[in-house]
């Protein structure tokens, strides 16, 4: 693998847009490396690059062009002159992006298998990175069978690897992942300690949706120790900011909040109409708007004696409902007694690796 070359440099400087979701701002630095790589007669770089652009068409959720292209350069994974560090380091890679895709298409048992691959190519390969995004993919994949135990070791070790590491937007993208956990099983007095050390890691290099994911956590915290006026107004300004970015998921999570908040406080017209407005917003927009907002809003127009269009969000509910309880069925049946047995034995693996690796580290 050369370095005499620009060619880790245009890599270095595309990645950092692709981090703040800047594809096409990336997409023209990846070109011009994939040339110089190809008149070096570099084969590991231009495939680096291919796998890289694919991950742009992943970012841009053309999923199959994402696919094809990673196949593609997957099918050169077996060429001689790729030193054998530097294939599994690519493989990595092609596993990730499929796990990726696999996730996104709903097919979680083809993502966990995905993950195992990039969880045993990275511990070997020291891809600390990598090692850490399947330990999320991972720990998702507990979740969906409500093993939070498990899940939470797993983001921990991430969360604690990423630490080692000292990268910002490691340590916050696991922080996050542990965060949510913490705070739906209600463990505030640990999840305002990982809020604390998230926060320190923020700066104008973190996508601005991670910045919103930690300032909502925030706001449920204050809601916990009973600041409802401080929370009503930071949940006021996140929800304007989702909306600016065109973050619906995050403007979801507001939304169950702040309606809630406002229908508490009488102002149940208020609560409708930031209800209304994100369900048709998302519905215009494709994008996924839990079922559990469209129960809230028949429940406040319930509440405002507005029963039929109660009786109308109501049946949005049930259709949105029936479509997720599908999901969570296909998603439980991933996890087979032989794939538990093999992903706890590698979990436990991880955390033991993690522990010399923490010694070594204090020493």
């Amino acid at each position: 693998m050369p370095v005499d070359t620009p060619i880790p440099l245009l890599i270095e400087q595309a990645l950092e847009h692709m981090r703040l979701w800047r594809i096409p701002a990336a997409l023209p630095l990846l070109r011009q490396a994939s040339a110089e790589a190809k008149l070096a007669d570099d084969l590991y770089h231009q495939l680096l690059v291919e796998f890289y652009l694919a991950r742009c068409d992943y970012a841009e959720h053309h999923f199959s062009a994402c696919i094809n292209r990673a196949s593609r350069a997957a099918r050169l994974l077996d060429e001689p002159s790729l030193a054998p560090s530097a294939r599994n380091a690519l493989k990595v890679h092609h596993h990730q992006l499929l796990a990726l895709v696999a996730r996104e298409k709903g097919n979680f048992s083809l993502a966990l298998s995905h993950w195992m691959q990039v969880l045993d190519l990275a511990m070997q390969q020291a891809m600390n990175q990598h090692l850490i995004d399947a330990c999320l993919g991972v720990g998702e994949i507990y979740l969906l069978g409500q093993q939070y135990e498990q899940a939470g070791q797993v983001y921990q070790l991430a969360f604690s690897r990423a630490l080692m590491m000292a990268d910002a937007p490691q340590v916050v993208k696991a922080g996050l992942h542990w965060l949510s956990l913490l705070m739906n099983c209600q463990q505030y007095e640990q999840a305002k300690s990982i809020c604390q050390q998230v926060h320190t890691m923020m700066d104008e290099q973190i996508d601005p949706a991670w910045h919103i994911d930690l300032a909502i956590n925030e706001a449920r915290l204050l809601l916990h120790d009973g600041q409802q006026l401080a929370a009503m107004q930071a949940l006021q300004q996140l929800s304007a900011q989702c909306h600016a970015i065109g973050y619906y998921w995050g403007a979801a999570v507001v939304a169950k909040q702040l309606s809630r908040l406002w229908a508490d406080a009488g102002q149940l017209e208020a609560a409708c109409q930031l209800l209304q407005q994100l369900t048709e917003l998302t519905e215009q927009q494709g994008s996924y708007c839990p079922a559990e907002l469209y129960q809230l809003y028949a429940e406040f127009e319930h509440q405002r004696h507005r029963d039929q269009e109660a009786l109308r969000q109501l049946e949005r509910y049930r259709s949105k409902r029936s479509e997720e309880l599908l999901h969570l069925h296909q998603r439980t049946a991933v996890m087979t007694p032989s794939r538990q047995r093999l992903l706890d034995l590698t979990l436990e693996n991880l955390l033991l690796r993690q522990q010399l690796s923490q010694v070594q580290y204090a020493q």
